[in-house]
């Protein structure tokens, strides 16, 4: 993510503390040291028990940890 050239238009905290952040119509996830722990590419962000977080873009649907780690890929 570039600074200046995207506008966070949404944020909320979840309850593990990370931050869930709105770009136009694509949401990615945020430590909480504001580092980008998911691109802010997808269409939609489930967090899941834990810190495990579901992906979907378009109709594809992953799993990944609160670290970014593709634990299932997208399919």
């Amino acid at each position: 993510m570039e600074c200046g050239l995207n506008i966070i238009t949404a944020i909320t905290t979840l309850p593990n503390g990370m931050q869930l952040v709105k770009i136009g119509d694509s949401v990615g996830v945020l430590s909480c040291d504001n580092e980008v722990v998911i691109q802010p590419i997808y269409d939609d962000i489930e967090l899941l028990g834990g810190n495990l977080f579901r992906l979907r873009l378009g109709n594809l649907y992953g799993l990944v940890d609160e670290k970014g780690k593709e634990l299932i890929p997208q399919q």
